[in-house]
């Protein structure tokens, strides 16, 4: 038997069993929704909770880079993981970590345009703090 809510962290969502239309998913709310996307039991892969808090209208960076983190933790080389590693950081300013992260997700797929297009604005903003700390001084 399916409990009527699935436990992720201290938070609580509805069953994937008890939202089996789409219709029933649109209608539990965004979050529920997207964490239904994310803890889904199916025989396909579903998205990483990374992935969905990703597609939320407002992203929680420090959520994301804390599960992304967690999985490197245990798979050390999830290009995935690595490159929204790099994004999360991207996005709460963490710049040096951010192109580490870009980087070593270039390291394993060099032809990702995304992974390429945000080294390029990473690089960009580090090169303006570096500007910046130059005029200050």
């Amino acid at each position: 038997m399916t409990a009527p809510f699935l436990n992720h962290g201290s938070e609580s969502f509805p069953s994937p069993k008890l939202l089996s239309s789409p219709a029933q998913i649109a209608g539990a709310g965004r979050n529920t929704a997207l964490m239904f996307c994310c803890l889904s039991v199916s025989p396909a892969p579903s998205p990483s909770p990374a992935a969905c808090l990703l597609q939320a209208e407002l992203v929680n960076y420090e959520r994301v880079k804390e599960y992304c983190l967690k999985v490197l933790q245990k798979e050390g080389e999830n290009f995935k993981a690595l490159y929204r590693s790099g994004v999360a950081f991207y996005h709460l300013g963490d710049f040096n970590k951010a192109l580490y992260y870009l980087k070593e997700a270039r390291s394993r797929q060099p032809t990702d345009t995304n992974v390429i297009r945000y080294i390029q604005l990473t690089e960009m903003k580090l090169s303006r703090c570096s500007q910046r700390e130059k005029e200050a001084l």
